[in-house]
């Protein structure tokens, strides 16, 4: 299987969330801030099958976190283009925000 390597969409207006501690102290309690950050954005420069295995190590990390949810919104929010959050790769992102855009809104 290739590594898709297509850029995510980043025509979309970001909006992060406010500068207060409250927003962002979910990150405290993050499993990836006891692990090496490169592990969680892997480099394009590298061997497909050594990108490949590290983006399913981080994503292994991730399904255990205590705050994968709030992690994964926000990257999907914010429109992260680089790393693994939230489980999520850039491209898994990119495509999660076209899928909701094309969703009929609750009336």
């Amino acid at each position: 299987m290739a590594t898709d390597t297509r850029r995510p969409d980043r025509s979309a207006r970001v909006v992060l969330p406010a500068p207060t501690a409250a927003e962002w102290d979910w990150q405290l309690t993050a499993r990836c801030r006891q692990m090496e950050q490169e592990l969680f954005f892997p480099s394009s420069g590298e061997h497909s099958g050594s990108v490949r295995t590290q983006v399913l190590h981080a994503k292994k990390i991730c399904s255990a976190c205590p705050v994968l949810a709030p992690c994964r919104s926000y990257a999907i929010e914010a429109g992260e283009t680089h790393g693994i959050w939230g489980g999520m790769t850039a491209l898994e992102r990119a495509r999660h925000r076209r899928r909701s855009a094309l969703r009929p809104a609750d009336t």
